[in-house]
């Protein structure tokens, strides 16, 4: 009777055992269930993320290369500016040039008429002192023809 006595409480024990043996297993089940779920998320997130990060990388490139086309277009824009100013320069440097000519010219056509007109001035002198003389001969004559 003590041997069955002793059986049944070791049966017992086993009993109880198993038991919390069982309920260990199914909390074990039910946080791998709950990891799974949270992996699953998690995943998810990370596929999420990892679109997100190519669709900016794209839009990253796209205004890299935009950039690259509006800095080609300025420098294209600058280059072309340079050169119309320099044409421009260019051409005023030449139309100085032609103005300093046309200047000068018409500074020497300046003189030269000047020239031309004080000479002009001395013979018109020159005539009207030598018909100043004549006229003074003449009323001499006139005087001394008068007296005879």
């Amino acid at each position: 009777r003590a041997d069955r006595e002793m059986a049944g409480a070791e049966k017992g024990r086993w009993e109880v055992r198993a038991l919390v043996a069982d309920e260990e297993a199914s909390a074990l089940r039910e946080r791998a269930s709950t990891l799974s779920a949270e992996r699953d998320a998690l995943t998810a997130s990370l596929d999420e993320a990892q679109l997100l990060l190519a669709a900016a990388q794209q839009q990253h490139v796209k205004a890299q290369q935009q950039l690259a086309e509006a800095s080609s277009a300025r420098d294209a824009d600058r280059d072309s500016l340079t050169a119309a100013l320099a044409e421009v320069q260019q051409q005023l440097v030449e139309a100085r040039g032609a103005w300093d000519v046309e200047r000068g010219a018409a500074q020497q056509l300046l003189a030269e008429a000047e020239q031309q007109r004080a000479e002009a001035e001395r013979a018109r002198d020159a005539e009207r002192s030598q018909a100043q003389q004549r006229l003074a001969e003449a009323e001499q004559q006139l005087a001394e023809a008068q007296q005879r």
